[in-house]
């Protein structure tokens, strides 16, 4: 249900920027059947007066055994899509890493998350600059850093290519007209702000 109300509500190409992949989208694919292929294997008869979903990772405990991934410009979803997630994190105690593409600033994250919150570093200009990121991470309180290195160069997403959606970004008559057709999102969008990667400015 949610995947077809957010089909419907934002512009193509800001839904098959969120829902696309690289490529062929294969890995999507691949990823996704790995996931079916996992079967819960019910326990029945047991005590559960004491259950409790809380477990420890990397020397901390969380209340349940999930996290939010980093994703690149959440707020293009909605505005303020990264705060929102913070507060979730917070509220349910699980940790939520911002992506260095986040729409938030590592401080904007840290003072809506606390504690949940982890830095995704990708190194994609100058060492200089990803020091300087980890720099402002430590400084805003963060103790978890995830240096991701699986993409050395940006890769070919076929879909964004198709919708005229990269950077620097146009508005030509096929996306005002995308834009067009989903006011909701457009209004509040442009009276937030267009989102942008925060930490790269």
């Amino acid at each position: 249900d949610a995947y077809e109300r957010a089909r419907a509500r934002l512009p193509k190409l800001v839904f098959d920027f969120i829902e696309g992949a690289a490529g062929r989208e294969q890995a999507t694919d691949r990823n996704q059947k790995r996931f079916n292929d996992i079967t819960l294997q019910p326990r029945v008869l047991g005590n559960i007066a004491q259950r409790s979903l809380k477990t420890s990772f990397l020397g901390r405990s969380y209340n349940i055994p999930f996290g939010i991934a980093p994703m690149g410009m959440c707020n293009l979803a909605w505005p303020h899509a990264d705060k929102y997630l913070a507060q979730v994190a917070r509220q349910a105690d699980m940790p939520v890493c911002l992506s260095t593409a986040g729409s938030s600033t590592v401080e904007d994250m840290y003072h809506s998350a606390g504690d949940n919150a982890w830095f995704q570093l990708y190194v994609t200009q100058s060492t200089e600059q990803a020091f300087e990121l980890v720099e402002r991470a430590r400084n805003a309180g963060y103790d978890t850093l995830i240096l991701t290195v699986d993409v050395p160069e940006v890769s070919r997403r076929v879909r964004d290519l198709r919708n005229g959606f990269e950077a620097p970004f146009r508005i030509g008559p096929k996306q005002a007209l995308d834009f067009a057709t989903h006011p909701q999102w457009t209004l509040s969008t442009m009276l937030a702000g267009a989102p942008s990667p925060k930490n790269f400015e």
